[in-house]
């Protein structure tokens, strides 16, 4: 005897409902054991010092962009996600606003070497760090790309974590008075 057509909605109906609980609790597991990317909106921002992948400029620091408000971009050459969102940071960087923006690129790549060329090939129009270990964790960097705004104050204003859209990033810039002209 087979199952009838009321019994088989309901097996797919538990079955539906077994993983969507699964899911959720390895959801939760994972932001209990792994904190999400980036520093916690509010927080002050850390200062750094990283050596520019750009021969013109010797050293990027925090404290260069003191006052203004700063767009970081951590990203690596190795990433699908980054490379993904190269063309559209790179519009949001263009773009004329109603603020001043340091837009920032720092590297977590091996070598300044292939950040520099992941800039030139991806069209990066901004300076590009090498990031390292301490920047790392000063940062709390654990997935890329990483989106970091820091305020004029010096104080995380908003992270984004992973491939998003021009909007999202819009809309952060806007809240911070930097919207487009």
């Amino acid at each position: 005897m087979g199952m009838t057509q009321e019994n088989r909605s309901a097996v797919k109906v538990a079955r539906v409902a077994r993983y969507t609980l699964l899911f959720a609790v390895c959801y939760l597991f994972a932001r209990l054991v792994f904190p999400a990317s980036g520093p916690k909106p509010g927080a002050r921002a850390k200062a750094f010092e990283l050596r520019s992948v750009d021969s013109a400029h010797d050293k990027l620091s925090l404290q260069d962009c003191e006052g203004k408000l700063v767009f970081m971009e951590v990203f690596a050459s190795w990433c699908q996600g980054c490379r993904t969102m190269a063309p559209v940071l790179a519009d949001v960087a263009l773009a004329q606003r109603k603020l001043d923006v340091v837009f920032v690129g720092v590297s977590l790549d091996e070598s300044a070497q292939s950040a520099r060329q992941a800039q030139r090939e991806w069209g990066i129009p901004y300076e590009v760090a090498h990031g390292d270990p301490d920047f790392v964790r000063a940062y709390r960097v654990q997935a890329l790309p990483t989106f970091i705004l820091i305020g004029r104050d010096g104080h995380v204003r908003d992270v984004v974590v992973g491939v998003t859209s021009r909007d999202r990033l819009e809309h952060g810039l806007a809240e911070a008075g930097a919207e487009r002209l």
